[in-house]
C-alpha cells in the first residue's frame, strides 16, 4: 500500500528584543521606577500605597475617636499612643525627604521618648491628618523643628488657624533653621520673622 509523503515544518518563534525598561516618575507619589521591569514596578506599587497615606489622607478612624474623647486630640507627647507616633514619624520622614535633610526629626514609628517633645497632628474638618509639626525644648527655649503639610492641603490656612494657640503655648519659640522660603513668607505674614533662629527679636 502506498502512502503519500507527509511534510512537517516547525518554525521557532521569531526573536524579538524586549523593550528596555523606561525610567518613570509617578505623578502622584513622586517615586521614580522603571516601567517594564516587574520588580521595579512591584516595588513602586508598595511604596505608592505607603506614600499616598500621607499625600492623599482620608479620615483617620482613631483620630476621629480622639476628637470625641480628648480635650487636645492633636497633641502628641512621649506618652501618646503608638498610632500617633507613627503618624508623626511618617510626616517627619516626608519632611526630611522633601527638604533633603540628613535624618528624620522624630525618634521612630514606635515613639519618641524625649519628655520635652511636643508634636501636633493637623486634622481637617473630615478627620483626615493633613500635616504635622514638632517642638522640642532647647535649654530655656522651645524650638519649632519642622512643619509639614500634604501638598494638596497647603495654602488652606491649616497652620495659620493654629498659630496663635502655638504662640500662647510655647511663647517666643525659635523656628529652627534652615527655614524654607514658604515658611519665611508665612512668618512675615504673621509678623513673626523675628522667631527665626539667629534673627534679632528687637
Amino acid at each position: 500500500e502506498e502512502h503519500g509523503v507527509i511534510r512537517l515544518e516547525a518554525h521557532a518563534p521569531r526573536y524579538r528584543n524586549r523593550p528596555a525598561p523606561v525610567e518613570t516618575k509617578c505623578p502622584d507619589c513622586g517615586c521614580t521606577y522603571y516601567r517594564g521591569d516587574p520588580e521595579s514596578s512591584s516595588d513602586h506599587r508598595k511604596e505608592h500605597r505607603k506614600r499616598m497615606h500621607f499625600l492623599a489622607p482620608v479620615p483617620h478612624a482613631k483620630f476621629l475617636v480622639e476628637r470625641e474623647t480628648e480635650n487636645n486630640p492633636e497633641l502628641v507627647t512621649s506618652a501618646s499612643p503608638g498610632w500617633k507616633h507613627r503618624e508623626m514619624y511618617i510626616r517627619a520622614q516626608a519632611f526630611r525627604r522633601e527638604f533633603r535633610y540628613d535624618f528624620v526629626q522624630w525618634q521612630s514609628t514606635g515613639g519618641d521618648n524625649d519628655p520635652m517633645v511636643r508634636g501636633f497632628l493637623f486634622g481637617n474638618e473630615d478627620g483626615a491628618i493633613v500635616g504635622a509639626c514638632a517642638f522640642r525644648r532647647r535649654n530655656d527655649l522651645w524650638g519649632l523643628q519642622w512643619v509639614w503639610l500634604s501638598p494638596r492641603h497647603r495654602r488652606q490656612g491649616h497652620l495659620a488657624r493654629r498659630w496663635q494657640k502655638l504662640r500662647e503655648t510655647f511663647g517666643d519659640f525659635q523656628v529652627e533653621t534652615p527655614v524654607s522660603l514658604e515658611m519665611q513668607r508665612f512668618l512675615a505674614k504673621q509678623g513673626d520673622s523675628g522667631l527665626i533662629e539667629g534673627s534679632s527679636r528687637n
